[in-house]
């Protein structure tokens, strides 16, 4: 037969108090691990805008500076919000001249640049839009495209504007483009 022995009234457990202090301290330490945790989403959230931003505004300044480098004429609207370039490319054939719009659409914060092609011939339309980078803004004035460039002589291209990388985070994009001196000896149906 065996003998269960009793515990001694003091060995019996937790106290309230005890259990009390235990749940209070879980609290504290589960609070600070809830803060650390949600500050690191936050962050990751910060980065990853910052990198889309900046790796978007990379894509379209290496398409706009090729395009512009490449150009026989270009020229900005008068509202600065558009580029219309005619650009050689290459083909089979010899040099094949495209067409090549970049424009702002949208407003506010909420502005979009985006590059569409057609052919540098008389009746040919233009094909869709390619957005290459959003949230964009204009940087000090309303004027995100300035310059031209004549066929036959070099021109210069001034760009400008924010691309917003959070809420509350911008990028500045800008810079100054020139083409070469291409004189073909034809007109071009892009303007």
């Amino acid at each position: 037969m065996t003998v269960q022995r009793r515990r001694p009234m003091g060995e019996a457990g937790f106290s309230l108090v005890e259990l009390a202090v235990y749940i209070v301290i879980f609290g504290v330490i589960s609070a600070v691990v809830v803060t650390v945790v949600i500050s690191l989403f936050q962050s990751e959230k910060t980065v990853s805008g910052i990198t889309n931003s900046t790796s978007g505004s990379q894509n379209m300044v290496a398409f706009l500076s090729k395009d512009i480098r490449n150009a026989r004429q270009f020229q900005s609207s008068v509202d600065g919000t558009r580029v219309t370039a005619s650009v050689a490319g290459a083909d089979a054939g010899g040099i094949v001249w495209q067409c090549v719009r970049w424009s702002v659409l949208g407003t506010g914060s909420d502005r979009a640049v985006v590059r569409q092609t057609k052919s540098d011939s008389a009746g040919s339309t233009w094909g869709a839009n390619t957005q290459l980078v959003g949230k964009v803004r204009p940087s000090g004035t309303d004027l995100f495209f300035v310059g031209s460039g004549a066929t036959g002589s070099r021109g210069s291209l001034t760009y400008s504007m924010q691309v917003g990388t959070t809420a509350t985070g911008v990028l500045n994009v800008g810079g100054q483009l020139g083409n070469t001196e291409q004189d073909t000896g034809s007109t071009s149906a892009c303007f």
